[in-house]
């Protein structure tokens, strides 16, 4: 029986077991619950988040000087509470490059020969910045088996800027649980919502868009997307939202719009959740949301120019005018997301596992 262990970001336990009780989607598991072959066990720990890591405060500057200079984080602390079980296993997994990352240097140093897939998220140092440390990341991804990159313009950046061989570099989006995801008529509360995170996001082109219509917008965000940014007094804010509460939010919308930066590699997981609830969707046109989801057949969204206002407010007046044309992507919309649910994500995650090195 091959040993498969999950290395995550933060903390799963608890997550889990609300996963199973219908209260969370199961594709923050990246897979993990559908690895369900009779030649495979699949576990995890959370040891490292453990407040008996005595380690995380000493190499906490490591971890902040990463989030600083590249965007992302280095949880060496972690990688070593782990060691005696990354050794155990026949194939690590890690999700993300936070955790990704430090297993790859100890299999650098010789401390860990075990293989592994790496989830790649987001990197953004170039050659020109901070050169010394982009060096250092780029000898840890030659460590990986595979390297999985949820976007193709990330996998691009991570050709051009850190050498990675296109054999070892696979590219297929984040999965979604189309299952907790799905379609239910509810009153609409809300005009538009929108939702989303990460630094990638573009509220100021979105409220900009939005200011002076007659309609109610919903943005659920960090408070640090929306520094120093006025608010149109039509729009709600909300932060700190459970996925019930952001499920809740799609099935309550007329539309949902996706703002992203030009050069983001931003959206997808959220693209994916507003298709599986069959709403109907306007979002910047960027390679990661176009390349990454183009369907031949039927349009599943509205596209905009990402960063200007005017042809986003002309996509918004006109959708929310057109219901007919609001039906035909809330249809389309769903068959598209069944085509990259968290199970759909774990088959193509299962071939790489059972490639011979």
């Amino acid at each position: 029986m091959k040993r498969l262990f999950y290395v995550y970001s933060q903390p799963r336990k608890s997550w889990y077991f609300t996963i199973k009780k219908g209260n969370l989607p199961d594709h923050i598991l990246y897979g993990l619950n559908w690895l369900k072959q009779p030649s495979y066990r699949t576990y995890f720990s959370d040891l490292g988040f453990s407040k008996w890591n005595l380690l995380k405060w000493p190499i906490s500057p490591l971890q902040k000087k990463f989030i600083n200079q590249v965007g992302t984080g280095f949880q060496l602390d972690q990688a070593l509470v782990l060691l005696p079980q990354l050794r155990a296993a026949d194939l690590i997994i890690t999700t993300n490059d936070s955790c990704g990352l430090p297993v790859a240097f100890l299999k650098q140093v010789k401390l860990l020969q075990t293989p592994q897939i790496y989830i790649h998220m987001k990197l953004t140092s170039a050659p020109d910045q901070h050169p010394i440390l982009h060096k250092f990341i780029s000898s840890l991804l030659k460590q990986p088996r595979t390297i999985i990159s949820v976007s193709l313009q990330g996998g691009q950046k991570l050709i051009s800027n850190f050498g990675i061989s296109n054999q070892r570099l696979r590219c297929f989006p984040p999965g979604i649980d189309t299952h907790f995801f799905q379609p239910r008529r509810l009153p609409s509360k809300h005009d538009l919502v929108a939702i989303g995170r990460d630094p990638g996001r573009d509220y100021k082109t979105l409220f900009q868009a939005i200011q002076n219509l007659p309609i109610k917008a919903l943005v659920i965000c960090d408070l640090k997307n929306i520094t120093n940014l006025p608010i149109p007094p039509n729009v709600t804010l909300q932060h700190q939202v459970s996925y019930l509460k952001v499920r809740q939010a799609y099935h309550q919308a007329r539309i949902v719009i996706l703002p992203t930066k030009t050069r983001a590699i931003s959206g997808q997981t959220n693209f994916l959740e507003a298709l599986a609830c069959a709403k109907p969707l306007i979002t910047a046109d960027t390679p990661t949301l176009h390349q990454s989801f183009k369907q031949e057949n039927q349009a599943h969204c509205l596209y905009y120019r990402p960063e200007n206002s005017i042809d986003l407010r002309r996509k918004i007046s006109y959708l929310l005018n057109h219901p007919q044309l609001q039906k035909s992507l809330a249809r389309a919309a769903r068959k598209t997301a069944l085509q990259y649910s968290s199970r759909k994500f774990a088959e193509k995650l299962t071939t790489l596992i059972n490639l011979k090195p």
